[in-house]
């Protein structure tokens, strides 16, 4: 995560998991798309899953065991998941 909220990701993107809208792999980080508010970010092998300003979650890569938090198989692109309540 960069200090200004964008997201950049590398790696074999198999199943989406740089975010980026596509699945070729990349050696150098690429721009997650459209994201450039995160406060929190949390990656897996397959998954990655963020914590935007407005509180929503949005995640992306591999969901065919629900690692999305919705019903998706998966997508190369972030998908709003859920909405966090205010402490």
């Amino acid at each position: 995560m960069r200090s200004n909220g964008a997201v950049a990701c590398w790696g074999s993107n198999l199943n989406g998991e740089l975010g980026d809208g596509i699945f070729a792999q990349s050696s150098i980080p690429v721009p997650v798309f459209g994201i450039d508010d995160a406060i929190e970010v949390s990656v897996d092998d397959d998954h990655v899953c963020l914590v935007r300003a407005t509180g929503t979650v949005r995640c992306f890569g591999e969901g065919r065991d629900g690692q999305l938090g919705n019903a998706l198989p998966g997508t190369a692109i972030p998908v709003t998941t859920a909405t966090l309540p205010e402490l």
